[in-house]
């Protein structure tokens, strides 16, 4: 598992909405010589979502590999050209749309395999602010469980992504119609739009277009 497993997992619950998400390619290599004929645009967040009512977002992807021992997504892990995309984003859909937001997939082990075992999509705002209160602690990451933490650096619980008030941010396990496992904006979710939707307009893992 990876971040690619975190970021079509994002895509599946938000085709469930209506969304049609576009993934930005990180560059396009010649078929011949393989070198980048067309270098990646820093800064652009992973998925681009537009959708039929008329509203659009962007969403930032990344994971926090536990089995790697990353206990929380370090504040360097998202880059100064990222930080300033979606900071424009915000600013551009002041009033007007529901903002940037960032996707965090925790990957845990399970036997000699790993698992996606939860998502959360928040609005870089809150983000950034969580990312505040664990400066203030004196830390240099946002810590997602505090069970994977040792207590001896108190900090408070309300910090950490897993604390109840940011559930309507996660992400819910699903079944879809043919009985396949799937992924869901909780209704609460600044990005649900209407109704779930059982039948998407395309599979999970199809490709982008």
């Amino acid at each position: 598992m990876n971040e690619s497993d975190v970021r079509d997992a994002t895509r599946f619950a938000l085709m469930g909405r209506g969304y049609w998400p576009q993934h930005f390619t990180d560059g396009i290599k010649c078929s011949r010589c393989h070198q980048i004929i067309v270098p990646a645009s820093k800064g652009k967040p992973d998925l681009l979502l537009v959708h039929p009512a008329g509203i659009g977002s962007v969403v930032e992807v990344k994971d926090v590999k536990v089995p790697n021992k990353e206990l929380g997504l370090a504040f360097t892990e998202i880059s100064t050209e990222q930080r300033q995309y979606l900071d424009d984003w915000d600013i551009a859909a002041s009033g007007v749309g529901p903002g940037a937001f960032i996707s965090i997939g925790l990957i845990l082990p399970s036997g000699s395999r790993t698992f996606l075992s939860d998502i959360w999509v928040v609005p870089w705002k809150v983000w950034k602010s969580l990312e505040q209160s664990w400066t203030a602690c004196g830390k240099t990451s946002v810590g997602i469980d505090p069970t994977l933490y040792k207590r001896a650096n108190k900090v408070p619980l309300e910090f950490y992504l897993r604390d109840f008030q940011f559930d309507i941010y996660k992400l819910k396990r699903i079944k879809e119609s043919d009985g396949k496992p799937g992924w869901a904006l909780d209704d609460a979710h600044p990005l649900a739009v209407g109704h779930l939707l059982q039948d998407r307009h395309r599979r999970q893992n199809d490709n982008d277009v």
